[in-house]
């Protein structure tokens, strides 16, 4: 079983709160850069500032998969 980084379990706490979101995008350190609820991009960020990017909702340990991808 893999550690779970402090900032895994920081986004699967966001995620949780809003699962209505699709999709959420987050800098290597935690911090929500933007999100989508269909369509585009709420805040209209660019593909490099997303660098990790899960469905809202999402296990601790599904995070800790993309940030060790």
């Amino acid at each position: 079983m893999t550690d779970l980084s402090s900032t895994a379990t920081q986004i699967a706490e966001f995620a949780e709160q809003h699962s209505d979101y699709t999709a959420i995008a987050f800098d290597n350190d935690g911090k929500i850069i933007d999100w989508k609820t269909s369509g585009d991009w709420v805040n209209g960020s660019h593909q490099g500032e997303r660098i990790h990017v899960v469905d809202g909702d999402i296990s601790a340990q599904a995070v800790q998969r993309v940030l060790d991808q």
